[in-house]
């Protein structure tokens, strides 16, 4: 038997599920491999969304705004109230065009919610000139195992919690793709949270063209991988403001994964611990970070790079980089891989031992080598400080070239401290060089 009613603004229920409103019960989803049939015919106080699951029949009639066919739900008008799909197997497409206001549903509850105990999820949201704002849930809520997703949103979405969240537990990649912004108001949640743990294969993907900002205590993008590769693009800004954890970009790749970070635009983190602006790891993958735009931090590096393996590390950045608290730009391997940095604009940090650059490669690495191509000024204010800081007891050849000035104010502060044990070593410096602290040459 499937019971329904026509809520308030004329979406109607049909059957009815448990809460998920709290963040624990979000939270313990995210450790959970059995998803198993839950939500889809428990008896609860009922919403005003519309929900769909597998006991749904064919349209017509409809559900509310949504028809029902098969494994595809298509919604238009006034889905003011939200959506929720809530299946085993059945529902595999969610579309969403033609909306007529935005979708505010009551307090909880998700603009978009797909939950899939096994399976593939596509979600097509194109929502014009409209938006989502949700009130203690996700703006748009994606999760399913042993099957891929593919999460595609056209419009602004705010939230204080998440604005976007997504994984998939098992065998399964992930594609998000979002044009709007998206705003977290009011939580440490990250505006893009979203993780596979499939192992080698089971990817992620998130392409974002829209500012992204964390207007409480959490990163603007959380991506993690346990296997696969991590591929992020934002083309706008990046702005958290404070908070441990608080990075514009953190991502973080196990097994063999590599990482791929691109933006276009800039990049501020106002405060906290771990306030990086890009804060990359990989276990045994490369890294590759590539910003064209300014990188604004208050407590952390502009760029952190860790390769914990034998991959490459490979930095590029078209901008100015000020850091109040640590290093300009900070790259570490801990294997064989090689490291690159090119900069092109003006670094200035404040803090004491805040490099401007600052490399670290293995020192067990035999074939590694470094490399730090930099044009622009590099000014640093704090004690054992250096412009540029390299430091390894390998083997790889190091080579520096830097066009500009550099200026370091701190005691012990050198402009270009460059350290290796059997490797070809080769420094060009063009530009004047200005060292007043005690001890700084």
């Amino acid at each position: 038997m499937i019971d329904g009613y026509c809520g308030p603004k004329g979406a109607c229920v049909i059957d009815n599920r448990t809460s998920r409103s709290s963040k624990a019960f979000r939270r313990a989803l995210l450790v959970s491999v059995a998803l198993g049939p839950l939500l889809l015919a428990n008896p609860a106080t009922l919403s005003a969304q519309a929900v769909i699951n597998d006991g749904t029949p064919d349209s017509p009639p409809p559900v509310g705004p949504c028809e029902v066919a098969g494994s595809d739900v298509t919604c238009t008008g006034d889905v003011s109230d939200g959506i929720e799909i809530s299946t085993g197997a059945l529902r595999t497409t969610l579309r969403v065009y033609g909306v007529t206001q935005n979708v505010a549903p009551p307090a909880t509850y998700e603009g978009i919610y797909f939950r899939k105990s096994n399976g593939d999820i596509n979600i097509d949201s194109d929502l014009g000139p409209y938006s989502i704002t949700a009130t203690n849930a996700a703006g748009i809520f994606a999760s399913t195992s042993n099957g891929d997703i593919s999460l595609t949103s056209a419009g602004n979405v705010t939230s204080p919690n998440e604005a976007i969240l997504s994984y998939v537990l098992g065998p399964g990649s992930l594609s998000i793709t979002s044009t709007g912004d998206l705003t977290v108001t009011s939580s440490s949640d990250p505006a893009v949270s979203a993780f596979v743990s499939g192992g080698v294969g089971s990817d992620l993907e998130i392409n974002i063209i829209g500012n992204i900002l964390n207007d409480d205590s959490g990163p603007g993008i959380d991506a993690d991988a346990n296997g696969g590769d991590i591929t992020v693009s934002v083309v706008g800004d990046i702005t958290t403001r404070d908070g441990t954890f608080s990075q514009g970009i953190d991502a973080d790749a196990s097994g063999e994964g590599d990482i791929k970070i691109s933006v276009v635009g800039d990049i501020t983190t106002r405060d906290g611990t771990f306030s990086q602006g890009i804060d990359a790891d990989a276990n045994d993958g490369d890294i590759t970070i590539s910003v064209t735009g300014d990188i604004t931090t208050l407590d952390e590096e502009g760029i952190e790079a860790d390769a914990n393996g034998d991959g490459d590390v490979t930095i590029s950045v078209t901008g100015n980089i000020t850091a109040l608290g640590d290093e300009g730009i900070d790259a570490d391997t801990d294997g064989n891989g090689d490291i690159t940095i090119t900069t092109v604009g003006n670094i200035r940090t404040f803090a004491d031992s805040g490099e401007g650059i600052r490399v670290t490669p293995s020192s067990n690495t035999t074939t590694g080598e470094t490399i730090v191509n930099s044009t622009g000024n590099i000014t640093t204010s704090g004690d054992r400080a250096e412009g540029i800081d390299i430091f390894t007891a390998g083997l790889g050849d190091i080579t520096v070239i830097h066009e500009g000035n550099i200026n370091t104010i701190g005691e012990s502060a050198q402009a270009i401290d460059v350290f290796g044990c059997g490797g070809d070593l080769y420094v060009r410096q063009s530009g004047n060089v200005t060292t007043t602290g005690y001890s700084a040459e």
